[in-house]
């Protein structure tokens, strides 16, 4: 080779040189950095400001690409939305970028197997039968449907231009569409909106069965509002608000409620109306009497009037709910928690329309239900679809499937070979969000922007470039407007924002900055002015009845589930997997091996029964049941779980693919078959519950493939709790009133001096962290981060049923019996404690595992021949074997970070701190003189980054100043395992409970663990 050629191939990029040798690719570009391009630079990472579209909320992002590939992703600081956070869809979103089974090119069906075709090719294809049909129809709409997902901003607009242009029907399908709240809103509010509900500025919250720290609307927001109102940060002495969750399941948004009222099935409405009456609303909410309201729910009485009181008393916000509670009657449910919000004077308070939520406002189930019935009739003859999988995602019993054989002709822009593509004739997949143009409307004013952040992996092409090529093929005609003069995609969304950026200057600082946070149009009040004038916060809906606002009554009477009734049967209730959503990202390996926050299980689905449920027929964990509900069957395996009610069965939704690729096929299965097509009459919306179910032993035995051996921390003290008013006495400077010493080996007491000791004398750092165990949620994002920041591997479920789990975080749910009755719930992330006196140092035979100047217990890769004595000797368990050589599918490497090591076979690994990240910080502070030092919040670590809640504080315990010296140096401050004077750089905040309240769950000594 000469040297020449030597040279230009070591300096091409991490993605040419992962894919130059692969002749199914194509050919590639090499890109020799003696003449660099312009926008890169080796070595140095770039970033685009964009928009994520892992689900509608529309979190800003900041993409971090090396050498022209995508390899993280973070929250952008500036937006609204999320203000820098990210959810664990989000951290996994580059592997959506990266998928090994995405489609590489347009394909058609021919002679019962698909081929490859040219884009000209079907383009021109898909117009001419549309001509032909437009010609046949006479020009008048209905032959021909665009059938997309939940759209905003320009994208939206040029679906429904070219659909009215060349005589279709756009039909919009969004699973979670939110149809009753919407309807509900119009009712009371007299406008069909998602207001803005303000969690962080309440100080009584209470939620009838709203997910909103997983699924519900915009699960990052939300999560930043509760723990900015919940949360106990240990060096304020500010009392937090309280957090009240009414549902028939123990979900993890109810875990982290100070109550928990659980309610029958389709319920959980009569207890707002109940709360409403105590507060003096009159029409049909006097008709529900706390009595009344608990002889129907199972709630105690005394319950409902306490929980009036707390409503009135303070300044409260009631949440409706969401998928887990969307019944026959979800519309009367959120009617009902709209008129508790009037009563309680929430109006123009903590719920307002000044700048209404738009993300996840869209789609019709009753449209789609004439669409089905349509399609069986013959009347529609092509069918379009984008962004959308109703196969999967709609009941069977409704008969889409087979209704979609009847079109003529049907197209699938996905970019996966998913269960509706599997149906069509033409597949044409789209770019994913991270190679493509556009924007998104997440609410009334904010406009996030969306631009691609490398070069298309695939030989893929943007939906709207397609239909831009077919309607200039087909042409405007005496029928339609001709096709707009914009030659692309990028060139319509560039004219679209001609108005907010006229120049390029204006165009180059959207980009940057991510999109445009304009000032909340204000809104004028829904309140009548005689309303107004009577508003309090005791009793102000004495004029509120079922008829506000759109003169139409609501039926309370509570929902009826369909199917049999009596014993061994019971209610089904299916809920949002928060990794999984609707089943959309169920391809993305480090989402499928994420443990559900209240069972621990991962690549499977569950059937969850109450332990005293379980032991009546029977089951222990892992024995399969068979699940029949008259219009569908499934199986899989249970997990006892005090979260569920005695009446009711409960499985997750996002699993159950047959198509879809390698990580989803095949795994669990989709409990939609057991539902029945039914709709909510008043809105029109999909009744995600509504049906019973009988439950049959199998003999059938599955390892459940859970993270977590049992549920109590056994007094070991690692998940500690303090009662609110001994939390606001310490953080007002009283002192402790008890202190157990452990004295093991010294008797020095463990304080943030002893253990930033634990680093050289010339060193200025000691790296540790501050952990509140009460901002956590358990929501794992933190867990999605670290991997993608640190190029974890994903074992698959035969390893993870053997607990060779790689995740160098792990969140730990313990159950905590209360005194009075009932438990607690408390998540605890785990992760290396870089002890001062670290138990793994000593025994390493080859000094792989050491303590570095700065106070790290670091682990050298090449050092380490894998005896794992470390991990024998590690009482946090936080170090993890590589027991194989863990292989990343092509192109799935590509998103890995090249400044981290990929580990092989026989290595031991775990938590650095972000090692990278503090190095990289150091070099930049190297110039500014000898004696700098690292500033405070210069970096952080991936996981403190990501966290909605702020949980996690990192930095400088040798800083007095610092943040996480000063909480870890507070009240609420201790060391999971202290007693082994191990010194731990972790310092843990006490979780803050005890906020009244009559037990409503089983005590812990009921529940069994996963194990």
């Amino acid at each position: 080779m000469e040297r020449r050629d030597f040279l230009k191939l070591i300096g091409i990029t991490g993605a040419g040189a992962a894919t130059a040798c692969d002749a199914k690719v194509g050919p590639q570009s090499l890109i020799p950095y003696m003449v660099p391009p312009e926008d890169i630079t080796p070595g140095i990472p770039t970033w685009y400001a964009s928009t994520c579209r892992e689900c509608p909320a529309g979190c800003g992002t900041h993409v971090k690409t090396r050498e022209g590939r995508v390899i993280k992703l973070e929250g952008n600081p500036d937006s609204p939305v999320n203000r820098g956070k990210l959810c664990a869809r989000g951290q996994a979103a580059h592997q959506n970028l990266y998928d090994p089974d995405r489609l590489k090119g347009p394909k058609r069906l021919q002679d019962g197997d698909y081929v490859d075709a040219p884009w000209e090719e079907a383009a021109a294809a898909i117009a001419a039968e549309i001509g032909r049909l437009r010609t046949q129809s006479g020009g008048e709409p209905g032959a021909v449907v665009l059938l997309t997902g939940l759209q905003t901003g320009t994208r939206e607009r040029l679906y429904d231009e070219w659909a009215q242009a060349l005589g279709a029907r756009r039909v919009v399908y969004e699973p979670f569409a939110y149809e009753a709240l919407l309807e509900a809103n119009r009712r009371v509010f007299g406008e069909a909106a998602l207001p803005a509900y303000d969690i962080e500025g309440a100080e009584f919250v209470i939620s009838f069965g709203a997910e909103f720290l997983e699924t519900w609307i915009s699960p990052v927001r939300y999560a930043g509002q509760w723990a900015r109102m919940h949360a106990f940060r240990g060096d304020e002495a500010v009392e937090k608000g309280i957090f009240v969750a009414v549902e028939p399941r123990l979900s993890m948004t109810a875990s982290n409620a100070d109550e928990w009222v659980s309610v029958k099935p389709g319920t959980e409405y009569l207890v707002a109306l109940a709360m409403a009456n105590v507060l003096g609303a009159g029409g049909e909410a006097s008709e529900w009497t706390p009595q009344r309201a608990g002889e129907a729910t199972g709630v105690d009485p005394a319950t409902i009037e306490r929980l009036a009181r707390l409503f009135a008393d303070k300044r409260s916000v009631a949440l409706p709910g969401g998928i887990s509670t969307s019944h026959p009657k979800a519309t009367a449910a959120a009617v009902a928690v709209n008129l508790l919000n009037r009563a309680g004077g929430a109006f123009g308070d903590t719920v307002t329309l000044s700048a209404p939520v738009t993300g996840p406002v869209a789609g019709s189930y009753r449209a789609i239900v004439d669409l089905v019935s349509e399609m069986q009739t013959g009347t529609i003859q092509a069918l379009l679809i984008a962004d959308a999988n109703p196969v999967y995602s709609l009941p069977p019993a409704l008969g889409f499937a087979e209704a979609l054989r009847q079109v003529r002709l049907r197209v699938s822009f996905s970019s996966v070979f998913d269960e509706t593509s599997a149906w069509c004739h033409w597949l044409l997949p789209d770019h994913t969000p991270l190679e493509s143009w556009g924007d998104w409307v997440p609410q009334q004013d904010v406009i996030g922007i969306q631009q691609p952040a490398m070069r298309p992996v695939f030989n893929t092409r943007a939906t709207p470039d397609v239909l831009l090529d077919v309607w200039r093929a087909i042409g405007g005609g005496e029928e339609g407007a001709a096709a707009p003069e914009e030659a692309t995609w990028y060139d319509y969304l560039r004219a679209a924002w001609s108005d907010r950026a006229p120049d390029e200057r204006a165009w180059a600082a959207v980009l940057k900055a991510g999109g445009i946070w304009e000032a909340a149009a204000v809104t004028p009040s829904y309140l009548q002015p005689t309303d107004a004038a009577t508003a309090g916060r005791a009793g102000a809906g004495a004029a509120a009845t079922a008829e506000a606002g759109g003169g139409e009554a609501a039926d309370f009477s509570p929902a009826e589930f369909e199917g049999p009734s009596g014993e061994g049967t019971f209610a089904l209730v299916v809920y949002p997997q928060l990794a999984l959503y609707d089943g959309r990202t169920a391809n993305r390996p480090w989402l499928q091996e994420l443990p559900d926050p209240a069972t621990t299980v991962a690549w499977q689905t569950w059937v969850e029964l109450h332990p005293e449920t379980a032991d009546e027929l029977g089951l222990v964990n892992g024995d399969v049941v068979s699940v029949d509900s008259g219009h569908g069957s499934v199986e899989a395996p249970v997990i006892r779980y005090y979260g569920a009610r005695r009446d009711t069965v409960a499985m997750p939704l996002g699993r159950g693919h047959d198509r879809m690729g390698r990580f989803a096929a095949g795994r669990g299965v989709n409990p939609i078959a057991l539902l029945p097509p039914t709709a909510d009459a008043d809105s029109g919306g999909f009744a995600w519950q509504g049906v019973r179910v009988q439950l049959t032993k199998t003999g059938a035995k599955v390892e459940p493939l859970t993270f977590q051996g049992s549920d109590s921390d056994h007094g070991r003290d690692l998940a500690e709790a303090i009662p609110m008013a001994e939390a606001l006495r310490l953080a007002s400077g009283g002192a402790e009133e008890h202190v157990e010493e452990h004295v093991v080996g010294e008797d020095i007491p463990l304080t943030v001096e002893r253990v930033a000791r634990d680093s050289d004398s010339e060193s200025p750092y000691r790296w540790g962290m501050a952990i509140s165990v009460d901002a956590c949620i358990g929501c794992n994002a933190c867990v999605a981060a670290c991997s993608a920041e640190n190029n974890l591997p994903f074992v698959g479920p035969e390893r993870v049923a053997r607990s060779r789990f790689m995740n160098w975080i792990r969140i730990e749910r313990y159950f905590e019996e209360k005194p009075g009755g009932g438990v607690e719930t408390h998540h605890l992330p785990m992760l290396c404690q870089h002890c001062g006196a670290a138990p793994c140092e000593p025994v390493c035979p080859v000094y792989a595992t050491y303590h570095n100047p700065d106070g790290l217990n670091v682990q050298v890769y090449n050092r380490c021949v894998g005896t794992r004595y470390c991990s024998n000797n590690c009482p946090y368990k936080v170090r993890y074997f590589n027991w194989f050589q863990y292989e990343w599918p092509e192109p799935l490497n590509w998103g890995l970070n090249p400044d981290v090591t990929a580990r092989e076979k026989g290595v031991m690994e775990k938590c650095t701190y972000c090692v990278q990240r503090i190095n990289a910080a150091k070099i930049v502070v190297k110039d500014q003189g000898p004696d700098a030092v690292i500033p405070e919040g210069m970096f952080q670590t991936a996981c403190q980054q990501t966290c909605p809640t702020d949980a996690i504080v990192f930095g400088n315990l040798k800083d007095p100043a610092s943040r996480v010296a000063r909480l870890a140096g507070g009240p609420l401050a201790y060391s999971a395992l202290e007693h082994l004077n191990t010194r731990p750089a972790n310092f843990y905040l006490k979780h803050v409970t005890d906020r009244g309240g009559a037990p409503t769950a089983e005590p812990a000594a009921q529940t069994t663990g996963a194990h």
